[in-house]
């Protein structure tokens, strides 16, 4: 009897050690497919949509249901988070990027309707007297308690130079205000003002952060920084009322007085994929100017992206009170 040759014992050593640690990939796959909870939730949904289907064969309208689905799991989340049709957010998209008609506020869903997150200093509301922290219970007499968000918004748009009755309870009072407010074109201008101080410090108030803020801030800052060579002693960037806008101006906006790599934003998530981090890039084009940041309640969203990156780098102090919490 003749022994196997060495290669061919040694092949089938491997070939065992391979079945065996395939075995064990697998089994522990399996494991994990088991006893995962995000796996079976997502079985959990499919699994009733086809009792569902069962029950009532050919009679449900699966588009309007998962809509219903989407809408009410975004509605348990918090009062940002909402789900927004397609043509919806398409419209959303091309506001961000122009303008709308409308009263000239940013409100977040609210349990009594719409709180309002800021005024537009240049808009009718301002000037009619509606305040950030105001909160909008019905329009035109119609109870917004219970109505999803972007149904009660569109309550307050209209066509431009129509009037709108809007009832309004305000934190400081206890009485409901009902006030008049006529819908214009709001036309979007991110830098009403901008100039220097008496005493050589650079100002810029910026509106919001919608489509173009970031380069429009960065062209002006340049052009005052050009207008006064080593004149300007520091620079005042006022958000004040700026309810936010768009992530990725916030990102470059901050990105225009900090210096390459440091930490503005991130995401954080159980899975390490999940997680992301948004550092700068370019430079800092004040070249360092001592900074304020002012704020107030009205300051949410992208603004407080912009102002937390600025004072947790140390390149910025801010002033003002406290900031929306969004």
């Amino acid at each position: 009897m003749t022994e196997s040759p060495p290669i061919q014992r040694r092949d089938l050593l491997l070939s065992v050690l391979f079945a065996f640690l395939l075995i064990v990939i697998c089994g522990s796959i399996g494991l994990v497919v088991l006893t995962d909870k995000d796996i079976e939730r997502a079985f959990a949904f499919p699994a009733v949509a086809l009792q569902v289907e069962r029950a009532y064969p050919g009679q449900i309208d699966w588009d309007q249901m998962f809509n219903s689905a989407r809408r009410a799991m975004f509605q348990d989340l918090d009062r940002y988070s909402d789900y927004v049709e397609p043509q919806v957010f398409r419209q959303m998209d091309q506001e961000l990027t122009g303008g709308y008609t409308g009263i000239g506020v940013s409100v977040v869903r609210h349990e009594q309707g719409l709180l309002v997150m800021a005024v537009r200093e240049d808009g009718p509301s301002a000037r009619v007297g509606l305040l950030t922290g105001d909160v909008i219970i019905a329009v035109d007499s119609i109870p917004l308690a219970g109505m999803d968000g972007q149904r009660s918004t569109d309550l307050l748009r209209g066509r431009e130079g129509t009037t709108v009755s809007i009832s309004v309870l305000r934190p400081s009072g206890t009485d409901t205000l009902t006030i008049s407010v006529t819908r214009q074109r709001i036309e979007y201008q991110h830098i009403p003002f901008a100039g220097m101080t008496h005493d050589s410090l650079i100002y810029v108030r910026l509106l919001d952060f919608d489509a173009g803020a970031a380069a429009d801030l960065g062209r002006t800052v340049d052009s005052l920084m050009r207008a006064v060579p080593d004149a300007a002693r520091g620079i005042i960037l006022d958000l004040r009322g700026n309810p936010g806008g768009l992530f990725n101006e916030a990102y470059e906006a901050a990105s225009l007085f900090l210096e390459p790599g440091q930490f503005i934003v991130g995401t954080d998530a159980r899975s390490r994929w999940n997680r992301e981090i948004h550092r700068s890039i370019g430079r800092d084009i004040t070249n360092g100017l001592p900074m304020a940041v002012l704020v107030d309640r009205g300051s949410a969203s992208a603004s407080e992206i912009v102002a937390g990156a600025l004072r947790q780098t140390g390149r910025a102090e801010l002033v003002g009170d406290t900031t929306f919490g969004k």
